[in-house]
């Protein structure tokens, strides 16, 4: 910078020079003090933000934790955690009448199956004892024993038939809602024991490879159910002289048995009332149940055939 000065009758040329180095240091500082300030400020707005936001949106989350917390076969749900925003308020409202309304139509279904249950069963259990009696009498007609050995199939078709569907539906409805933690590995030695004596008629080779001490979080009745019914069709769909192997390893159950390629697509297996054309007197229910255990506790269940061994392989796994 320059400047004239008089002084005395005399001018002078003053001239100030700044270091160079001295004008970078200062830079650097202010630059340095700058970026930390905003660094600073940034830092104190995202926390602001973050708490704010928290506050917010504290109420939403109270109310999907309550959601999740909620069992509809066991209690109402509560009112809900809304807060003062309007917003929260109308959807907790909303869910409210939403969760009573499903609450009531799961109450009447239950009630009708109850009462479908009781009410088909007594009328079965009266025709069977009838129909037990036609067949005591003595000197009857060949044809007459006939029809009434038809009418007895019949209905003893009739009451499985009427057992698995309640069953599928008191499934659907989530009607068991006791679980446990329960040893798979006994269960399937257990349910093995029980088919003992069917494997011994269709002169079966029944192989066991479980791993003890293997646990699953389901009802124990469900479990009996799945287990029983996929070592039923194991030995109902084997043939004569055939092998059955019955493996439990970790967090999985594997049953394969021998027997003739499906007659039908694969993807149709599990469905309901699908069966093989050689086994009429079957339901075509017990795979579906299968599947619909599965699907209520997210267990993977599959299925493939070993051609090269002519092996059905039903897996669970969990």
């Amino acid at each position: 910078m320059k400047a004239t000065v008089k002084t005395n009758h005399h001018n002078y040329l003053v001239v100030i020079r700044q270091r160079y180095d001295e004008f970078e240091e200062m830079a650097r500082k202010l630059s340095v003090t700058v970026v930390v300030c905003f660094l600073i400020l940034t830092g104190i707005l995202v926390l602001v933000e973050l708490w704010v936001s928290r506050q917010l949106w504290k109420p939403f989350h109270a109310i999907i934790r309550q959601l999740s917390n909620y069992r509809i076969e066991q209690q109402e749900l509560k009112d809900l955690e809304a807060g003062n925003t309007e917003e929260f308020k109308l959807l907790a409202q909303t869910l409210q009448q939403m969760t009573q309304s499903i609450r009531n139509q799961f109450l009447l279904q239950k009630q009708f199956t109850e009462n479908a249950s009781h009410e088909i069963q007594t009328p079965i259990a009266i025709i069977s004892a009838e129909l037990e009696s036609l067949l005591q009498v003595q000197n009857l007609p060949e044809k007459q024993l006939l029809h009434i050995r038809k009418s007895s199939e019949a209905l003893r078709r009739l009451t499985q038939l009427n057992k698995s569907l309640l069953l599928l539906t008191k499934i659907e409805n989530n009607q068991f809602s006791e679980q446990i933690n329960l040893n798979i590995s006994e269960l399937v030695e257990n349910t093995l024991l029980l088919y003992e004596d069917f494997s011994e008629h269709k002169n079966l080779q029944v192989i066991q490879e479980i791993l003890p001490e293997q646990f699953l979080k389901i009802n124990p009745h469900l479990a009996e159910i799945l287990v029983g019914n996929l070592l039923k069709n194991a030995i109902r769909y084997n043939h004569p002289g055939g092998k059955v192997i019955c493996q439990v390893e970790n967090n999985s159950l594997r049953i394969k048995n021998t027997g003739e390629p499906l007659p039908f697509p694969e993807k149709l297996l599990f469905s309901r009332f699908v069966k093989h054309p050689k086994y009429n007197e079957s339901t075509g229910l017990g795979l579906a149940i299968v599947r619909q255990i599965s699907e209520t506790y997210h267990l993977k269940l599959s299925y493939e055939f070993d051609a090269v061994n002519a092996e059905h392989i039903f897996t669970v796994s969990w």
